[in-house]
């Protein structure tokens, strides 16, 4: 490898660095000889706190585990730990705070090593981009508090891939450094075990992979000592050794440091006992030239993205829900002067980051586990549900309603949209909307929940970002004309002609009109039933093909049909499952809605629902964690988040267009392509928590997973050219978040009939969070550029009189700190609002 000039890492000056503290070792410390092979040993002992156990086992393992390691630091002076999580520290505080005091001691000593910064080591695929940045804000914050560290090292040993955003999340919230085992070597191929990691936007972290298991102890420690030392030599002449028993914790112990002293002896290399910190320290000391690896870090079980459909249904309705209640909650303190509810939002999120643990939200703990994960993020729901609901109350009753009775209807989403709002209890019959310009609005009766309900309509708000709009209830003229028809198995409307085939119950056509292009190949969607042998996790797995059968039909009948909408419903089966499907076209928007019931009580079996898209030469885009990242179309499992898209060039009446289909999901996380078919997995019926090589006992029952009910929603978005033609992003958030309304009876009001706190100019950049600030009455308020283009976007708030100019990068985060006095200026934060 090249040599060039040292290059330092910029460090935050208020808070102590282990680097700085003069830590005991075998070998001096801090004196770093470029080119002397040296093996840092670090004491380590990774705790699931919930897995093959409870939560509150998780508790005990970590008092238990924090008390050996400090009695190994009383007998041992030159013995270092490194520990993460927020969360475990918070258990020490909360039930034994003498052992928070100790590791406080020793973490002024320079001996125990806070790592990670986050809530706890989570699933780096699954979660959204703002879960990664709370999880940061939280943690970090919790460490400068409770033990004066500033934590610079990012540490999550045993995720399960690593998404491509996840850089400029560590960078810009000061972690400079990051550690990783897995996707292993044999999984991933990377040019160093420690190189630069670059996300999409640039950011850059020091990353390292363990190249060995970090429970490794006894006499395998020996052994891996010898392997460290090897691929020191041949690597940058500096590695990392992370030792001890882990998973149900317990860390190093007598004997492992035992066999550490002796090694030491025997390599003929320098051996250290210090943190992950002064590893990557001397690393840059060195003056190496280090490789570049650019986007994510993948894969390892690819399983993880499909098991347990309730926990990430959960886990997408509680981010979601925190989101919209946080933006409401901010518009209700500006315009309604209602307290900001800070601190039960924290809880709530805290309690989301902590059900997010790899192995929780990956869908590999046992039942018993699931049972705290599920009632964890219940508790997120409910809070988010009642601050979005005390927050819409709290602006409707000063909304100006003198002219009559109103439907208030919010909107969390930072763009002006169209969609359509269900309503129930509706409005008397013979009485209508009316919208703030005084047009009657298209309403249309539906079925309503119950037998006994008082109504249900739907119909289609036009709503300002960030703000509400106030529709007058007042008696209606008379049906509205549609250009919508329904008739059979067909429904038309000014965009789309959707056909369902009598035979088979699928899509037979889907034609947009506006582009005369006809958007399937073959019957879509397809539910494939797929063979899966494999465990919980898919050790092994890159692929779910073998397709053993398809939900058969059972009829198609008409649900609905009215000036707003069209609903035609399929019914299939597949031995003893059932599936409900319905297709649902709206008179005057632009995409499909795609609404599936399915009752799943397979074993050992997949489920997925295939989309033969009409296209040549496709390319293959999907979300991930703040970003977006293109595949291959190669069969292969993947992650996604909210949206996939698949474009190419399609055949019109009149020759080829740059066209495609972009597919927007309510709660899925994994899909497979293959040339122009898209299939999204639905559903895995795994054992629980069955890891290779253990294998079922003859004779036992057991229990198969996601068995019962489950409900998915999609967006069937056509569009010409690429999928930064169409709003993607605020697709998802409508399709992911609740529209609140509020009937308010006629009173006066200070606030308007219409009003939004923020608009944004491109629509390329959206909001990723607005909240207030942690430390004051500041407005935080994330921007995002979604397009991966780069652009200056304008970001206005009326409400504050303020207008503000920024520039942002491809995916780049930008956030902006607004004081609510004007006299004070809007200036750029880091992701801790500093």
């Amino acid at each position: 490898m090249r040599r060039r000039a040292h290059r330092s890492l910029a460090q935050p000056q208020r808070h102590t660095h282990y680097s700085e503290l003069g830590v005991n070792n075998l070998s001096p410390q801090g004196q770093s000889v470029s080119g002397k092979v040296r093996v840092y040993l670090v004491g380590n002992a990774h705790i699931d706190p919930v897995w093959l156990w409870r939560r509150s086992e998780g508790r005990w393992v970590t008092r238990s585990t924090v008390r050996s390691a400090l009695r190994l630091m009383d007998r041992h002076p030159r013995f270092t730990f490194a520990f993460s999580s927020s969360a475990l520290y918070k258990w020490l505080e909360e039930s034994e705070p003498e052992l928070l005091e100790a590791v406080r001691r020793r973490v002024r000593e320079g001996r125990w090593a806070v790592v990670g910064g986050w809530v706890v080591e989570p699933d780096c695929n699954i979660p959204c981009g703002e879960s990664f940045v709370r999880h940061a804000l939280y943690g970090k914050r919790y460490f400068r508090e409770r033990l004066g560290v500033d934590v610079r090292v990012g540490y999550n040993i045993d995720s399960f891939g690593h998404c491509a955003g996840l850089p400029q999340v560590l960078r810009k919230s000061g972690l400079e450094y990051y550690v990783f085992m897995r996707p292993n070597p044999r999984e991933k191929e990377l040019p160093s075990y420690v190189f630069w990691w670059e996300g999409p936007d640039g950011s850059r972290v020091l990353a390292y992979r363990l190249p060995i298991n970090y429970a490794v102890r006894g006499e395998r420690l020996r052994e891996a000592l010898r392997e460290y030392a090897e691929m020191a030599k041949e690597g940058v002449g500096v590695i990392m050794c992370i030792y001890g028993r882990g998973d149900h914790g317990g860390g190093p112990t007598e004997e492992d440091l035992r066999i550490a002293e002796e090694a030491a002896e025997e390599l003929g290399v320098e051996v250290v006992f210090g943190t992950p910190e002064d590893f990557f320290r001397d690393v840059t000391s060195r003056g190496v030239e280090l490789p570049v690896v650019r986007g994510e870090l993948q894969h390892h079980a690819r399983g993880c993205y499909s098991a347990h459909r309730v926990v990430k249904k959960l886990n997408r309705a509680a981010e979601h829900g925190l989101l919209a209640a946080e933006r409401l909650a901010a518009v209700a303190h500006v315009l309604a002067g209602l307290p900001y509810p800070r601190s039960e939002l924290r809880k709530a999120w805290e309690r989301t980051l902590f059900s997010q643990f790899h192995d929780s939200l990956a869908g590999t703990c046992i039942p018993e586990a699931y049972e705290d994960v599920e009632n964890m993020y219940r508790y997120s729901l409910d809070v988010a549900g009642q601050t979005t609901e005390r927050a819409a109350h709290a602006v409707a009753a000063h909304v100006d309603t003198s002219s009559g009775e109103s439907l208030i209807v919010f909107n969390p989403v930072a763009a002006r949209v169209r969609w359509p709002v269900e309503v129930e209890p509706a409005w008397p019959e013979g009485k209508g909307l009316v919208s703030p310009e005084g047009g009657e609005v298209a309403c249309q009766r539906i079925q309503p929940s119950s037998l006994t309900s008082m109504g249900r309509a739907v119909f289609v708000a036009e709503l300002p970002p960030l703000g509400y709009v106030a529709y007058r209830i007042a008696p209606s003229r008379g049906p509205a004309p549609s250009s919508l028809t329904v008739r059979d198995r067909v429904i038309e409307s000014e965009r789309f002609l959707l056909k369902v085939d009598p035979e088979t119950g699928l899509i037979r056509r889907l034609y947009d009109k506006r582009h005369r292009v006809d958007v399937f190949s073959d019957l879509a969607p397809r539910a494939l039933v797929i063979d899966d042998p494999s465990d919980t996790w898919s050790h092994g797995v890159d692929r779910f093909d073998r397709v053993i059968g398809a939900f058969e039909p059972e009829g198609v009948s008409v649900l609905e049909r009215g000036p707003v909408r069209g609903v035609l419903r399929a019914k299939f089966r597949y031995g003893r499952s059932r599936l409900w499907q319905d297709y649902v076209v709206y008179a005057d928007l632009d995409f499909i809605e795609l609404r599936l019931r399915v009752e799943w009580l397979e074993e050992r079996k997949v489920l997925k629902l295939s989309f033969p898209v009409n296209l040549s030469d496709p390319v293959l885009t999907c979300e991930v964690p703040y970003g977006a990242v293109t595949r291959p179309c190669n069969g292969e499992e993947e992650p996604m988040q909210r949206w996939i898209d698949l474009s190419g060039r399609a055949v019109t009446e009149s020759g080829e267009l740059p066209y495609g289909l972009a597919v927007i999901n309510d709660g899925i996380y994994s899909y497979s392509a293959e040339g122009t078919e898209l299939r999204l997995t639905l559903l895995r019926s795994p054992l629980y928590a069955h890891h290779d090589p253990h294998k079922p006992k003859p004779g036992l029952d057991y229990e198969y997973m996601d068995h019962g009910i489950h409900r998915f929603r999609f967006l069937l978005v056509p569009h010409a050219g690429d999928w930064r033609q169409v709003r993607l992003f605020t697709y998802a958030e409508l399709l992911n978040m609740r529209l609140p309304y509020v009937i308010e009876d006629a009173h006066p009001g200070r606030l308007p009939r219409e009003l939004s706190l923020v608009r944004l100019s491109p629509e390329e950049v959206a909001v990723g969070a607005l909240k207030l600030a942690e430390d004051g009455d500041d407005l935080v308020l994330r921007l995002y550029e979604t397009s991966g283009r780069g652009c200056k976007v304008l970001v206005e708030l009326p409400p504050l009189g303020r207008l503000v100019e920024a520039s942002l990068g491809p995916h780049e985060l930008k956030t902006l700190r607004v004081p609510r006095d004007r006299r004070r200026p809007v200036r750029e934060c880091n992701l801790l609002e500093e």
